[in-house]
């Protein structure tokens, strides 16, 4: 049956509602209107999932080395990409349900891209910068206990507005209370100064160890009831990628064998019908040699 007459169904029985007579068979058409509606929002998220799981899929093949990266997982939900600047430099990013996807752009081929980094959203911590003359539609993106910052750029105001806030709001939804609580202790230890207005920003000496991790480090902090429930959160999330990346494995292999086998089944009909093509012109031939046969019978009768 066609998706699109299968959503049709609601608005049929809607109307057959309302020109029903009153007290005759209500209780019955509300249960079938509840009963297809249920159906049809089954549907559309099957879907939904089919739709995203392809989606998926179709950047882990756009991505070279996507094998090193856990990219197709049931539970990730992708949500939007585009071209960024991180420090200065052309980048292309894909945003998830729980991470961001960071990417390499190749020259040669811009339908190829290169994975560098994968920042998971339950670590990650964003701050809005002021624009100014030299610099405008900044951001900063840092993970909690890795260096270096992020300093992402937008080309308009409009994307800018639309990575922060989508980022924001993924951040919140892969955030539980004890990581709220460290957010915010680093984003008082961390203080960020925008850049220069008028100038160029100066250089910075580098540092051997930043003040975030030379606190993060810290027996306290190391042993604080949010940090080890932390740790706890990401071994298990390590654990489901890795139970994600077998799967991934499971399933290329099984569009593999499909494919294989689709191959074979077409290489096949392919072979009958140039089979059924020789077939028939043997017996074009076969018919016209008998015509000579006979031609050449006659004439030694007529001859000989």
């Amino acid at each position: 049956m066609p998706l699109q007459r299968l959503c049709k169904y609601p608005l049929l029985l809607k109307e057959i509602q309302k020109v029903n007579p009153p007290g005759q068979d209500e209780k019955l058409m509300q249960s079938a209107l509840d009963e297809i509606r249920s159906v049809v929002d089954d549907v559309n998220t099957r879907v939904r999932e089919v739709e995203n799981l392809v989606k998926l899929m179709s950047i882990a093949n756009q991505i070279s080395n996507g094998g090193k990266w856990p990219i197709i997982d049931p539970m990730r939900q992708f949500f939007m990409e585009g071209e960024m600047a991180i420090s200065g430099k052309k980048k292309y990013a894909f945003l998830f349900s729980d991470s961001l996807l960071l990417c390499e752009m190749n020259a040669k081929n811009e339908k190829t891209l290169e994975a560098f980094r994968m920042i998971p959203l339950s670590l990650a911590v964003t701050t809005d910068l002021p624009a100014s003359d030299k610099f405008k539609h900044q951001f900063e993106l840092v993970e909690i206990g890795k260096e270096p910052k992020l300093i992402i750029t937008s080309s308009t105001a409009l994307k800018k507005r639309k990575w922060l806030r989508s980022l924001e709001s993924h951040i919140a939804q892969n955030s539980g209370p004890q990581d709220e609580a460290i957010r915010e202790s680093v984003a008082q230890i961390k203080a960020v100064k925008p850049p220069a207005q008028t100038s160029a920003p100066p250089k910075r000496k580098k540092k051997s160890k930043s003040k975030v991790n030379q606190i993060m480090r810290t027996e306290a902090v190391q042993n604080h009831p949010s940090v080890v429930a932390l740790r706890q959160q990401i071994a298990q999330e390590r654990k489901m990628r890795e139970k994600a990346e077998e799967f991934s494995e499971e399933l290329k292999r099984l569009l593999l064998a499909s494919e294989s086998k689709e191959s074979k089944q077409q290489r096949a009909s392919d072979l009958q019908v140039r089979i059924g093509q020789l077939c028939g012109v043997v017996g074009q031939l076969s018919t016209a040699n008998a015509g000579l046969q006979q031609k050449l019978a006659f004439y030694q009768k007529e001859f000989l």
